[in-house]
């Protein structure tokens, strides 16, 4: 059993080296594409340095890009295969490993503690986990590292003065169980509670509430 989850480790850290280094053979081929077919000069110098930078990072066995995003791993365990709750293990160790022998950026921030410096996040968040238990005796494993400017898209947005929800004082993206973190003021419980219901519920974006309540001496 060790050896196997010894031969996982090893070849999650290979395939997360592969991911951070190396482009699929029809990608490069596309990129080669463009820049022969590209006829401005500005789009033409740009797929160039693409396509430089491509074949240094190949040649060299270093990350195309600076920034190698928060691992993640796509993996089907057989209910015949002999390893569990060991494979998610060894998967913890590959990153470790990988994030100081590839390098990789660390990109686990802990809110209270900071930077892990080994891409594993202190409360099991990090990497990221995605199981699916199949029929065999085979494990399959992807990893991606995933990028925070182009998969994962985000949105801020300002409210002005005079907008948004009479009462609402406060609003804080978390992580962990619960995305959002919201403190509000209301003159009494009925008044709270349809502030809940009828206009924090109501606005349609809003899966499930969980309210606390604190009453001034």
């Amino acid at each position: 059993m060790n050896d196997m989850a010894k031969v996982i480790e090893d070849t999650a850290a290979e395939l997360l080296k592969i991911a951070a280094t190396k482009l699929p053979t029809e990608v490069k081929e596309a990129l080669l594409k463009g820049e022969k077919d590209t006829e401005g000069a500005l789009g033409k110098s740009q797929l160039q340095a693409i396509n430089e930078n491509v074949s240094i990072a190949e040649n060299q066995s270093k990350p195309m890009c600076q920034d190698t995003g928060l691992v993640s791993f796509f993996v089907k365990i057989g209910d015949k295969f002999p390893l569990r709750s060991e494979v998610k293990t060894s998967l913890i160790k590959a990153t470790k490993n990988a994030t100081q022998n590839v390098p990789l950026r660390p990109n686990a921030v802990d809110m209270f503690e900071g930077n892990t410096k080994n891409n594993v996040g202190l409360r099991g968040y990090v990497p990221w986990f995605y199981f699916d238990l199949v029929e065999g005796d085979k494990c399959e494993i992807i990893a991606m590292p995933k990028g925070g400017g182009s998969s994962n898209v985000g949105k801020m947005k300002m409210i002005p003065p005079g907008k948004g929800i009479k009462g609402v004082k406060t609003v804080h993206l978390v992580t962990g169980p619960y995305d959002v973190i919201t403190f509000v003021e209301a003159p009494d419980l009925k008044s709270l509670g349809e502030m809940i219901v009828k206009k924090i519920q109501a606005t349609g974006t809003v899966a499930r509430t969980l309210t606390c309540i604190t009453v001034e001496q």
